[in-house]
């Protein structure tokens, strides 16, 4: 079977986006594609991943993909690790296996999966969604602290701001209680460039920022450069991705360049077309 150089249907392809939106919470994406693989894994005809919110003792929905939301005061609260099994009393929906998630014995979330038919679950089936809990559980826990982190560093900057403010406001009208002080204004606009020329956290989270955004472009990149590879030449991930990388290596070349050039129809990989049908 003869392939078309690659760099001539990428263009036709297109790359594939990351569905990344700035408003999901974190871990979102990954909860997501967890769940997915799982249902399909598991057999399941769906899943609801829920938060438990405190004081109010109800389910807010995190992801619901295949079932119908559950109304947000259920939540098995009685039952400790063990599936609830939800009879559904709608015809021909689902089956329900609830799963609660615990954190230190403490309810944080809810995790569902449906069933075509009555669930009994096979062995592997019961490890496989025993460990998916485990995981759902842990990133719902890190999303959590995630956005506690951004709260706590807003409140912090927002405090720096406070402070500086002050500052500069405390010498202005020491500056003008002394009329007989001479160059006032001078002194004030001094003071004004030392108090903003401070070093503050926001300073340096603007360059880590900075620097993050272009570790997650790079690495968005180099994910779409081996998407492309694995739908023009059957390669799997991880073999794409060790392409990429020889690719980089052999023409001492950053990876995400060489990432962008793929993408952009400007890269020819040697040999690539020779190991695939050979």
């Amino acid at each position: 079977m003869q392939h078309q150089p690659i760099t001539a249907t990428l263009k036709q392809l297109g790359t594939h986006e990351l569905p990344l939106k700035q408003d999901d919470p974190p871990f979102q994406e990954s909860l997501r594609t967890l769940l997915g693989v799982v249902q399909a894994e598991a057999g399941a005809t769906g899943y609801a991943c829920y938060e438990y919110v405190e004081p109010s003792g109800t389910l807010r929905p995190r992801l619901v993909h295949g079932l119908a939301p559950r109304q947000p005061h259920l939540h098995p609260v009685t039952i400790a690790g063990r599936p609830l099994h939800i009879a559904n009393t709608v015809e021909g929906a689902p089956a329900i296996l609830s799963f609660p998630l615990l954190e230190a014995g403490k309810l944080t979330g809810v995790l569902d999966f449906g069933f075509a038919n009555p669930p009994l679950l096979t062995g592997d089936q019961h490890a496989l969604i025993g460990r998916t809990v485990e995981v759902a559980g842990r990133l719902l826990k890190a999303s959590t602290e995630k956005l506690e982190l951004v709260r706590t560093v807003a409140r912090i900057v927002e405090l720096e701001c406070a402070l500086a403010d002050q500052k500069i406001t405390e010498r202005a009208r020491g500056l003008s209680a002394q009329p007989h002080v001479a160059g006032r204004s001078a002194l004030l606009h001094d003071h004004i460039t030392r108090v903003l020329d401070a070093p503050q956290l926001a300073h340096r989270l603007s360059a880590y920022a900075e620097e993050t955004q272009n570790r997650v472009q790079a690495r968005r990149l180099v994910t779409q450069a081996k998407h492309l590879l694995q739908r023009t030449s059957g390669l799997s991930e991880e073999e794409a991705y060790l392409v990429l990388r020889e690719q980089s290596r052999r023409t001492r070349t950053p990876l995400p360049v060489i990432a962008q050039d793929l993408i952009d129809g400007r890269a020819f990989i040697p040999g690539l077309h020779r190991q695939m049908t050979a």
